[in-house]
């Protein structure tokens, strides 16, 4: 199955970062459901801001661990390329067939997940605002 996906934040060239979020769609005409709300986390990231009641997961280098929406990829950072290679390592562990993923606009996933409808919501009382 073809997958959409939208980086939600802007990258700079030859960039790397320790955290992003990626929002994913099946790319089938006329859906209606929730987008999934993917973090991927280097162990950079995880290590700096790991809440969680128990120890770290413990993570090899370039594996991987799959908790609920989120993946920790064991390395120090990634960059945009890898994002979506990550990405596809999530869906295809969470059991949804991959074969191809696509790159969707900000647009295709207005309102498709809680945190694109907060940012619907924040960009239209911006736009509010400046009138």
């Amino acid at each position: 199955m073809r997958w959409k996906c939208f980086v939600t934040t802007v990258w700079e060239r030859n960039e790397r970062r320790t955290r992003e979020d990626v929002w994913l769609l099946p790319d089938i005409e006329d859906y209606s459901g929730e987008s999934v709300w993917l973090t991927v986390e280097s162990l950079s990231s995880v290590a700096e801001f790991w809440s969680g009641d128990s120890d770290l997961p413990l993570i090899e280098a370039k594996n991987f661990f799959v908790d609920g929406e989120d993946i920790i990829v064991g390395v120090k950072d990634f960059d945009r390329k890898d994002i979506l290679s990550w990405s596809r390592v999530w869906l295809a562990e969470s059991g949804y067939t991959v074969t191809e993923l696509i790159e969707g606009s900000r647009k295709e996933f207005q309102n498709t997940n809680r945190e694109a409808r907060a940012v619907t919501q924040a960009m239209i009382e911006l736009e509010r605002m400046k009138n």
